[in-house]
């Protein structure tokens, strides 16, 4: 198992630039390939599941790679928190762990993803 830290904060293993999101909003579990734990760590504005059409306030729970979710007024994916923790693994790998660069662009490691809304079209977007 692994675990990583979500919040605003720049000590954060994913951060994000959301004044709702508080500065260690929640803690993002990898207990396998396809089991995650989002536990909320007694944030300000909390965190949520989407189930239905509804959001279910939570301070522990279940979440698999296409739930959405939302951390203070942030809505997310676990599936866009995966992708930031991926890259985070990636960049934090040792040398002759890390995989061949795909592109020129790619030997920089990415040190923390920061992932935002876009204000025009509403899109999650990772800003780095």
């Amino acid at each position: 198992m692994k675990s990583f830290l979500l919040g605003r904060g720049l000590d954060c293993d994913v951060v994000f630039a959301d004044p709702t999101v508080s500065r260690r909003h929640a803690e993002f579990v990898v207990k396998s390939e396809r089991e995650f734990l989002l536990v909320d760590s007694a944030s300000t504005y909390g965190t949520f599941v989407r189930s239905g059409q509804e959001w279910k306030q939570i301070t522990t729970a279940q979440v698999s790679i296409d739930d959405q979710i939302r951390l203070g007024r942030h809505d997310t994916s676990v599936r866009a928190v995966m992708s930031a923790v991926i890259e985070k693994l990636r960049a934090s790998a040792p040398a002759d762990e890390k995989p061949p660069p795909a592109s020129p662009s790619s030997r920089e490691p990415v040190k923390r993803a920061a992932l935002e809304r876009d204000p025009e079209t509403g899109e999650i977007i990772r800003r780095e």
